[in-house]
C-alpha cells in the first residue's frame, strides 16, 4: 500500500501509529524495519497486593523455567546479593520464609503485617511445587555469581525477625537455621561436582551443568539460547 507521506498529517499519523503497533504486540520497532541496533527491550509486571496469587506466581516461575530448559542450547546467568531463590525450594519451610519476609517487610502485604512467622499459609504450596521448580533448574546450565552478602542477608533476615518477635518459638528459629546450614553445605557440594542435584539424590555425571563464582552486582538472570535470549531482572 502507498502512503502519501509527502501530507503533514498523514506523516504524523503514521509516526504515532509506528510507535504504537510494536508496543501493542510486544516487538521492538528495530524489528519490523530488520534494523541493527543494540537497544534491548524490557516488559515488566507491577505485583497487585490486591489481586497476587502465591501458587498463580510459583507454577509462573515453573513455566519460565521449562520454557527455558526446552531450548536446545541455553545457560543461565545469575548474579546475587542473595541465595538464588530456586535453591531454596531444597527447603519447603526456609523457602517459605525467605517469601514470608519478602511479602511483609518487603512488599508490605496488609494481611502480613500483623503476622507471625508460624501462622503463615505458604508451606503448603511449596510442598506441593517446590520440588518441581527446584529439579527443573537443577537440569538447567547456569552460572552463579555470589558476593559475600549472598548468605549474610538470610543470616540478618533470621535475627530481624528473631528480635522483632516475628517468630513465636526459638525451635523456628533453630530449624530456619539447621536449613540454611544444610543449603549451603549441598550447594557446595554441588561446586565440587560442578553440578546441581537435589538433596538426597546423587550426582548423574553431568559435569559443567553448575559454576558458581564471587563478584558484585544486583540480582541478574539471563537465560541465553542459540540465537535469542531473554533477561529476568529483579530490582
Amino acid at each position: 500500500m502507498h502512503l502519501p507521506l509527502s501530507n503533514p498529517p498523514t506523516r504524523k499519523m503514521f509516526s504515532i501509529n509506528a510507535w504504537k503497533f510494536p508496543a501493542l504486540i510486544h516487538v521492538s520497532l528495530d524489528q519490523i524495519m530488520h534494523i541493527d541496533s543494540e537497544t534491548t527491550i524490557f516488559h515488566g509486571r507491577n505485583l497487585d497486593t490486591r489481586q497476587f496469587d502465591f501458587e498463580n506466581y510459583l507454577q509462573e516461575i515453573l513455566t519460565n523455567l521449562k520454557l527455558i530448559n526446552s531450548a536446545a542450547n541455553k545457560k543461565m546467568y545469575y548474579e546475587a546479593k542473595d541465595i538464588p531463590i530456586f535453591h531454596h525450594f531444597q527447603f519447603p519451610e526456609l523457602a517459605t520464609f525467605k517469601y514470608f519476609f519478602w511479602m511483609k517487610s518487603v512488599m508490605y502485604y496488609p494481611e502480613y503485617s500483623k503476622l507471625h512467622f508460624e501462622d503463615n499459609q505458604l508451606t503448603d504450596v511449596f510442598q506441593k511445587m517446590g520440588k518441581e521448580i527446584i529439579r527443573t533448574y537443577s537440569q538447567i546450565p547456569s552460572v552463579e555469581i555470589w558476593v559475600v552478602e549472598s548468605i549474610n542477608a538470610t543470616i540478618r533476615q533470621i535475627e530481624y525477625y528473631k528480635d522483632a518477635g516475628i517468630f513465636r518459638k526459638q525451635e523456628t528459629v533453630d530449624m530456619l537455621y539447621d536449613q540454611l546450614e544444610a543449603l549451603v553445605n549441598h550447594i557446595s557440594e554441588q561446586a565440587e561436582h560442578g553440578e546441581k542435584f537435589v538433596i538426597g539424590e546423587k550426582p548423574k555425571g553431568n559435569t559443567g551443568n553448575y559454576e558458581p563464582e564471587f563478584g558484585i552486582r544486583k540480582c541478574l538472570k539471563i537465560c541465553c539460547q542459540k540465537q535469542k535470549s531473554g533477561t529476568f531482572f529483579d530490582v
